[in-house]
């Protein structure tokens, strides 16, 4: 990654679930430590979903664009909720839709 990101080229990491999210903010903090203009890229998460709050913050202090699946939510909501990720984390989908 870091070779593409010194060349120029934007970054964009499919992270669907707080682990992968994990890990690529992790990754993107690595990234931009040894960059001298970090500014000059904009890195993206895609899906940026089953976040939590710190994840959200990380993400904004480090100029992340995230994005989600909104449409997802309403197609798949209570399938994730009732069969795949429990409740409590379903409400974590979309953090465009919640406030911090």
């Amino acid at each position: 990654m870091k070779s593409f990101f010194d060349q120029g080229w934007q970054i964009s990491i499919y992270s669907n679930g707080d682990k992968a999210i994990d890990q690529t903010l992790a990754s993107y903090t690595k990234l931009l430590a040894g960059s001298a203009k970090p500014q000059d890229r904009r890195l993206r998460i895609e899906h940026f979903t089953i976040n939590n709050e710190s994840q959200v913050k990380q993400a904004a202090k480090l100029g992340v664009i995230p994005s989600f699946t909104i449409g997802h939510v309403d197609y798949w909501g209570s399938a994730f909720s009732n069969y795949i990720v429990g409740a409590d984390r379903a409400k974590r989908i979309d953090p465009a839709s919640r406030r911090l």
